[in-house]
């Protein structure tokens, strides 16, 4: 996939996406990071989008948010669980952690946290080692949350200065299930993105496991043909939205939005 190609061309995610696409061979996955990466692909996407979103983009291009929501209603009539969104960090920290991916296509992708315990970060770290410095140091919050059935069951928050007070009280009091960026590590997030896009979005659930210093995954359910990969079929609604609007505007750049994309990867 030309996604994953472009980080194996820029030296400083060469080993990364290398890495990836090695695990990608080895586990039957198609090797794809974001449809923004995938000229393709993409052009083929929206040929499919047309027909149901051509007449909505002509009356609401003047406004991407408001043609997001009305596009929404046309290609997705499923009623969506109402969940709460925590809009900065999350890293797994329990031997083993069950998550749904709700929404891939980007990195890191946002995930609800079915059952494990997670830490709630200002920002995205190497890794684990790197993350329980900056925790040590006060450079970071002190947040640990527990999950059960896709329900906050514990919370331990010592320190919440980084990220907004007010946003942690409402996720560790909702009784909503959460959505938050989940960020495993810099070694293994290119491999956690790839899994999101090859699984079908609020019908999965995936197993992260951490030992010796180490993330691994596996899809116990929901894992796509991949041929819906390649076809958009595991993206979201909003997603396909997205990218029509921005297909359509010619906003899409993948130069920028490759850099855009490493600048988020922490120690880059």
């Amino acid at each position: 996939m030309h996604s994953l190609e472009q980080f194996m061309e820029t030296n400083i995610t060469k080993s990364l996406a290398e890495h990836a696409l090695d695990y990608a061979n080895k586990n039957n996955l198609v090797p794809l990071i974001s449809f923004y990466l995938e000229k393709d692909l993409l052009k083929n996407l929206i040929k499919k989008l047309d027909p149901k979103l051509n007449e909505i983009f002509r009356k609401f291009s003047y406004n991407r948010d408001l043609f997001i929501k009305e596009a929404i209603k046309v290609l997705d009539s499923e009623q969506k669980e109402n969940f709460v969104h925590f809009i900065y960090y999350a890293t797994p920290i329990s031997e083993k952690t069950e998550i749904m991916i709700i929404k891939n296509n980007w990195i890191p992708p946002k995930a609800v946290i079915l059952n494990g315990k997670v830490r709630f970060t200002f920002m995205p770290y190497s890794d684990i080692e790197e993350l329980e410095k900056a925790i040590k140091t006060q450079n970071d919050d002190d947040i640990v949350v527990e999950f059960e059935n896709g329900i906050v069951k514990n919370y331990d928050r010592k320190r919440n200065i980084f990220t907004d007070f007010r946003s942690v009280t409402q996720i560790i009091q909702s009784k909503n299930k959460v959505s938050l960026n989940l960020f495993t590590s810099l070694d293994s997030i290119f491999i956690f993105t790839m899994i999101s896009n090859n699984v079908y979005p609020y019908k999965n659930k995936i197993e992260i496991t951490y030992k010796e210093d180490k993330f691994e995954f596996s899809i116990l359910e929901g894992k796509a043909s991949k041929e819906d990969v390649i076809n958009g079929n595991t993206l979201t609604a909003e997603s396909k939205a997205e990218l029509y609007y921005d297909y359509k505007k010619k906003m899409i750049d993948e130069r920028t939005i490759l850099q855009g994309l490493i600048y988020k990867l922490p120690n880059m």
